[in-house]
């Protein structure tokens, strides 16, 4: 027997292309401006490099793993006691309010459109959720990827390349390496894309609760009061690696930073599903 077309359009593999099409595919824009984002930190970095070479500062060339921390360093902590100003960590506020932006409308525009159409005639509510939490998460980690690809682009351009870390960087970054755990590599590149999993599927998931806007606003105000407050459980902190347990004495840990973020995107993912399951897509 040949499935319908209905059939075919009610199966989880159906939804995954779909989103995967209309979500990814057909928002390639968005995915380009990530690129541009980060050539743009990772010509900041190599000009600083620059700069730091010709007052003879530093001697090295960029590597791959100087502009990752550059893009994701974010900003030391903040102590509103002390007489220092507040600096915005405006190169990783731009990546990560980025992202919120990139995740902020299409479940909500898809079910106003043909995604309706699509989700009525299958009838598979726990199947369109799934779809988008696979398009969520696919959206995110070709981000990251995207991210990459430019700044080792950017580096290899400009000379450089490699995962060394010049330890004469982290002092000019005003950042100083505690004993290292053997991979401390891994968590730099880990910790912030596990935030941006956590922080999406959150986001997403608000969608059915409050309108897009807000909890586009909710994202903004919670990686804004990351900046303020050193704390794992503002969650932004996660993604700024200056405030990592292994630059920052008493900063945030790796094991625990792991478990918060895995909790948080497996709430979400849940409290979605069962909010969607009633939410009235008329």
């Amino acid at each position: 027997m040949i499935p319908s077309d209905t059939q075919k359009r009610g199966t989880l593999h159906y939804y995954i292309l779909y989103d995967w099409s209309r979500g990814i595919l057909h928002r390639w824009p968005v995915f380009l401006a990530s690129a541009l984002i980060f050539g743009f930190a990772g010509l900041q970095c190599c000009d600083s490099y620059a700069t730091l070479r010709m007052s003879g500062e530093i001697t090295a060339l960029p590597s791959f793993l100087d502009a990752w921390i550059y893009a994701f360093k974010g900003m030391a902590v903040f102590n509103p006691l002390s007489n220092q100003p507040f600096n915005i960590p405006a190169l990783w506020l731009l990546i990560e309010i980025f992202i919120a932006y990139m995740v902020s409308s299409y479940p909500y525009t898809d079910l106003d459109g043909v995604g309706r159409q699509v989700l009525v005639r299958s009838q598979k509510r726990w199947h369109w959720w799934f779809g988008k939490c696979i398009w969520n998460i696919s959206s995110i980690v070709l981000f990251y990827a995207i991210g990459a690809i430019s700044l080792l682009l950017v580096v290899l351009l400009k000379g450089g390349g490699g995962l060394t870390l010049h330890p004469e960087i982290l002092d000019i970054w005003e950042m100083q390496m505690q004993a290292p755990a053997g991979s401390w590599k891994i968590m730099v590149f880990l910790l912030p894309l596990l935030m941006s999993l956590a922080l999406s599927m959150l986001q997403m998931a608000a969608m059915f609760f409050v309108k897009p806007m807000m909890s586009f606003a909710a994202v903004v105000a919670v990686l804004v009061c990351s900046a303020f407050f050193n704390t794992p459980f503002l969650i932004g902190n996660h993604a700024m690696i200056m405030r990592y347990a292994l630059f920052t004495p008493g900063g945030i840990e790796p094991l625990p930073a792991i478990a918060i973020d895995t909790g948080l995107f497996l709430a979400a993912l849940l409290v979605g599903k069962l909010r969607f399951d009633r939410y009235d897509i008329y």
